[in-house]
């Protein structure tokens, strides 16, 4: 591995009220990366598709071409699988790119609940609340700013927001899903009025590459 720099770093996210839409998926493409839809219009390269799993949030796959109706995506491989009946479309014009001044990923391990017994202590069963961990996302108060805006919306509405991370270079994205909670607010004595909010994922942080 090589050292990369953090320049060309994009965070996005969507905006409050954005149109995620549904299509219909007529099977897998010739290539492992590639799928087939009814219609493709609209989509292009650099918008995401969510693939669930059942009715639980998917992993958001980086678009990386469009040909008719046929959809290549980054780091997908549908080999051995069966192709869904639906996908979702989160188009890049539905998302705000966050201009932070930081962006911290801490991961969390699947939560666990105790039904030890006297003949088996350890015993554990999963909890039916998951989180797969936070970002933490550090910038500044700027009322003037559509970024600022659309993050202290998602932290008062609660619903769930897709987050991609473009990196530079060829290195693809990073893409998760999940809620913003309630901001704070860091007011020095002298410095940048400044705010840090988490969103808790409800989905693990994916590296997504070609």
């Amino acid at each position: 591995m090589q050292a990369q720099s953090s320049a060309g770093v994009s965070v996005w996210m969507t905006k409050a009220g954005s149109a995620i839409t549904n299509e219909t998926v007529t099977g897998w493409g010739s290539g492992t990366a590639e799928i087939e839809l009814t219609a493709a219009t609209g989509i292009i390269a650099g918008d995401y598709l969510e693939i669930s799993n059942g009715s639980a949030l998917g992993k958001l796959y980086p678009i990386t071409g469009v040909v008719t109706n046929t959809v290549t995506l980054a780091g997908f491989d549908h080999t051995g699988t069966t192709a869904p009946a639906s996908v979702s479309v989160i188009k890049k014009t539905d998302m705000v790119k966050l201009c932070l001044a930081g962006l911290t990923v801490n991961s969390n391990t699947g939560a666990t609940i105790s039904v030890g017994t006297f003949c088996n202590p350890s015993a554990s069963i999963p909890s039916v609340v998951q989180e797969a961990g936070t970002l933490e996302m550090t910038g500044f108060i700027d009322s003037a700013a559509t970024d600022y805006h659309e993050i202290v919306k998602a932290s008062q509405d609660g619903h769930t927001r897709f987050v991609a991370i473009d990196l530079p270079n060829g290195n693809g994205s990073l893409t998760t899903a999940g809620v913003v909670g309630r901001i704070a607010y860091d007011i020095p004595l002298d410095g940048a009025l400044g705010i840090a909010a988490n969103l808790v994922m409800n989905v693990p942080l994916e590296h997504f590459y070609s």
